[in-house]
């Protein structure tokens, strides 16, 4: 049922394109495995080719700034998002606000601690923290924000593990559990 309402909306958003015959997705990293199955649907529904490139927000800015060919750029970054508006890079009419992204604390099911708020990650146990990279990606951005409003990003700044996406973040948790 989710499949089918993404497709749609998927849909709807390719519409600008006129039925070419490949259509090039640019997509946040984190959006991986959502647009994978949506893509998957959307092929299969339209028979229509789907070319994904899948990065940091603020790297596939970048490559539609310098020319890349992009017929639906889904970001993670409003402020790259309002740039592309600004230098005309975007079809007028065409932008969408579709998805929201979530900041949560990761840890293995079988570790013996639990997170139950942010300040709990100043403990000792708590030796290495993954990331976004906080000065570029934008899970990273609004994390490193979250924790300086709190008061805490000094106290673990040390620990942070920066990552290129956070898709890299996920699987830094992953290999630091089996460390």
């Amino acid at each position: 049922m989710k499949t089918k309402a993404f497709v749609l909306v998927f849909s709807l958003c390719l519409t600008a394109r006129f039925f070419a015959a490949d259509l090039s997705v640019y997509a946040a990293a984190s959006l991986t495995d959502a647009m994978t199955e949506i893509g998957a649907a959307y092929e299969k529904e339209n028979g229509e080719k789907l070319q994904f490139n899948f990065g940091a927000s603020s790297t596939l800015a970048r490559q539609i700034e310098e020319g890349a060919p992009a017929d639906l750029f889904l970001s993670a970054d409003e402020a790259k998002m309002d740039a592309l508006e600004k230098e005309g890079l975007l079809l007028p009419g065409t932008r969408r606000s579709l998805l929201s992204n979530l900041l949560v604390i990761v840890v293995a099911a079988d570790a013996n601690m639990v997170a139950k708020s942010a300040s709990d990650l100043t403990k000792p146990e708590y030796k290495k923290i993954a990331l976004a990279e906080p000065q570029t990606v934008p899970a990273g951005i609004y994390a490193k924000e979250y924790l300086q409003k709190r008061g805490l990003w000094d106290a673990l700044k040390e620990k942070v593990v920066p990552t290129e996406n956070v898709r890299a973040a996920l699987a830094a948790v992953h290999a630091f559990c089996w460390a």
